[in-house]
């Protein structure tokens, strides 16, 4: 996933600390993953836009 202008990343902070995971889309938890901003979550245009400010790729 990249190139994209549109973002369709999304970045959610685990309940593990420190955690912060990407799920992209056709991802196992993408369709049930909820992007909440006041608490840190936030959306990605690319993997290298997520890799680059920290977040991993979610291993499902």
């Amino acid at each position: 996933f990249s190139g994209s202008d549109t973002p369709v990343i999304k970045g959610n902070v685990d309940q593990r600390p420190g955690e912060r995971l990407y799920h992209v889309p056709g991802s196992l938890f993408y369709s049930t993953t909820v992007v909440e901003p006041g608490r840190g979550d936030r959306w990605f245009c690319t993997e290298a836009e997520a890799q680059a400010l920290g977040w991993k790729r979610s291993k499902r």
